[in-house]
Formats: structure tokens, C-alpha cells, sequence
């Protein structure tokens, strides 16, 4: 078995230009729109199937811009390391901001508006007809490949009175998602090193003296985190299957619910191989956090790495799933995830 893992690139985002305002968003009576770090969705190669129905419901994520970002940004270069009460104290957005875009969103009639502990992320329930009045946007829906999508044909934008208070708006879109792409399972046995060189699936004891590692500290005085998706009830199991299979004292797991329940299983191969192989190659760690979002939405996705983020209690994280890094920035969850 075999183990990958994914670089998540940065990307700086300017936002507050401003453009006429499209026909259809008097309800605000807003006339002057700023952008956002959420583009029109690339449609050219779909197959266009019409507008997407005024009053299904979309699950909208809200990312707000950081404040004094120069300085943070002069912080992570110099290693300075802040608990998350520094960090909000610094640079998060101010409470009064992410009020302004909660109140915002209730004039377009958005419900189960929640700001997250920080106030980075405001999360709304919105049909599509209030999403396209309250962000200046389109959505149709289309054909890709053999699945039914939608997508934004306009970027999001607001009024330039959050111009540099919204950076993103996310859920205008279910074509961008991250996907997990487990390796073939190899056919040869597990085994440990030989040094016969033949081909082989490792087990941790093998890593261990392959990386000449088998008297080095183990990791059981270090809490880690897995970012995973659906139901994990499988995934604990097997766990437990393993560390019995290579004598290994079972590790602590907290699975951390990021949003509402999921029954998908599509990715247990993936959180297999994360949960198993980081423990085991650790030789045990104290504690095991596994972020379980309901979905691999960006939206979804962004959620999850903020709530490890703010409850601060694995220092690493590992999230084996990814996608086109062109379509994380012109969402805008490039920005956000940033």
C-alpha cells in the first residue's frame, strides 16, 4: 500500500472593482457591484441545459477577507507561530464585518445564517433565485460528461460596500470538488524489508526499517488530523483490524463531524490508507482527529479545514484529495482555503 500526498497552492486575490449592476437585483437597490475572488464558471465544453430551477435550495458559504494580511503573511515567512486567539485577536475579520454580510444576506431572504467562530466563513441556506439577486450572478444547469451539473455563468460579486469584506462566495457551482484517487492495490503480500529489492506492499514495521527509523522516538506524544468525508464507521474498523494485524496498541480517534451526516462510503479506500499509515508509521500517536465533512465540496471542504484550524488540537494534518487548481481559483476556495 502505498501513500501520496497533495501540495495545495496560494493564490492573492484583488477585490473591489466595481461594474454596472445587472437587471433583477433592485431588491437591495444595490447599484455599484464589487468583485469577488469567485469567477464565471468555464462552460464552453458543457452541454447547456437550460436555467437551473428558481427555487432549489443551495447550501452558500460566505468566505471573508483576513485582515492586515501583509503582516501575516510577513509572520508565516518568519515562522511565527500564533494560537488561535492571537490570530482572531490580529487578523481575523472583525466581528462588525461579518455581521454586515450576515445582514446582507437577510435582506435576500437567506436562512440559517451562521458566522463560524472567527468569523472567517458566514454560512446561509438560499433558493437560486436569492443566490443570483444577492451575488449579481446566473446559474444554469448542464450536462458534463454523463453527470447532471450547474454551474455560475457570471461571477459572483456585492456591493461595494463589502468590497473588501467579501473575498469569496462558495456553492455557486457542484462541477468544482475535490476527489480522492486511491493507488491500485498492489498484488504482492505485505512484507517487511528483505534486502533482496523485490517489489512489495509495506507494512509499518517494513517502513520503519526502511527509512532506518526502528529505535527513533515514536509519535505518541503528538496529536494528528485526517481530513475525510462520509461515513467513517468502516474506516475506524478497519483501523482497529490493523494495528491487531501488526501489533500496534490502538490509537485514541475522535471523528469531528464538520457538517450534516453522509452515508457515502466512495472514499473509505482513501481514508484507509490515511488513517493506517499515518498512525502506524508514527508507531502510535496520542491522539487521532479525523475531520468528516458531509461532502467534497469546496464549500464543504473549506469548512472542515477551518474547524481544524479553530479547534486547535493536531498539530498536522493530512488531506489526500485534490483537484484542478484552476478550478479552486476561479471558485474562489483556492482564496478561501488560503
Amino acid at each position: 500500500m502505498r501513500k501520496r500526498s497533495l501540495a495545495i497552492a496560494t493564490v492573492f486575490v484583488l477585490i473591489g472593482l466595481t461594474v454596472p449592476a445587472m437587471a433583477g437585483t433592485s431588491q437591495a437597490a444595490v447599484t455599484t457591484w464589487a468583485t469577488t475572488a469567485t469567477g464565471a464558471e468555464p462552460t464552453a465544453a458543457f452541454t447547456a441545459l437550460g436555467p437551473l430551477s428558481s427555487s432549489q435550495a443551495l447550501p452558500i458559504t460566505v468566505d471573508l477577507a483576513l485582515r492586515n494580511r501583509a503582516v501575516l503573511d510577513q509572520d508565516i515567512a518568519s515562522g511565527v507561530v500564533l494560537t488561535p486567539a492571537q490570530f482572531n485577536a490580529q487578523f481575523a475579520p472583525a466581528a462588525a464585518s461579518a455581521s454586515q454580510v450576515a445582514a446582507y444576506l437577510r435582506q435576500f431572504g437567506l436562512t440559517g445564517i451562521a458566522v463560524n467562530a472567527n468569523n472567517t466563513l458566514v454560512t446561509a441556506s438560499a433558493t437560486v433565485a436569492q443566490a443570483q439577486s444577492a451575488f449579481n450572478t446566473r446559474l444554469q444547469s448542464f450536462k458534463v460528461g454523463a453527470k447532471m451539473m450547474f454551474a455560475n455563468t457570471a461571477a459572483a460579486e456585492v456591493p461595494a460596500s463589502l468590497g473588501g469584506v467579501v473575498q469569496a462566495v462558495l456553492g455557486l457551482n457542484n462541477v468544482a470538488a475535490m476527489q480522492p484517487a486511491p493507488l491500485p492495490a498492489s498484488s504482492a503480500s505485505s512484507c517487511l524489508i528483505s534486502g533482496i529489492g523485490y517489489p512489495c506492499t509495506y507494512n509499518p514495521q517494513g517502513f520503519w526499517k526502511a527509512y532506518d527509523a526502528s529505535s527513533a522516538s515514536t509519535g505518541s506524544a503528538t496529536p494528528i488530523a485526517i481530513f475525510a468525508e462520509g461515513n467513517l464507521t468502516q474506516v475506524v474498523k478497519d483501523l482497529r483490524q490493523e494495528e491487531t494485524a501488526n501489533a500496534l496498541p490502538q490509537v485514541p480517534v475522535t471523528v469531528v463531524p464538520t457538517g450534516p451526516a453522509s452515508t457515502d462510503t466512495s472514499g473509505a479506500d482513501e481514508w484507509d490508507l490515511d488513517t493506517q499509515y499515518s498512525t502506524g508509521m508514527a508507531d502510535t500517536v496520542s491522539q487521532l482527529y479525523i475531520y468528516d465533512a458531509p461532502s467534497l465540496s469546496d464549500a464543504d471542504t473549506t469548512t472542515e479545514f477551518e474547524a481544524f484550524v479553530q479547534m486547535d488540537k493536531a498539530k498536522a494534518a493530512s488531506a489526500s484529495f485534490g483537484e484542478c487548481e484552476y478550478q479552486a481559483k476561479q471558485d474562489g476556495s483556492l482564496a478561501a482555503d488560503d
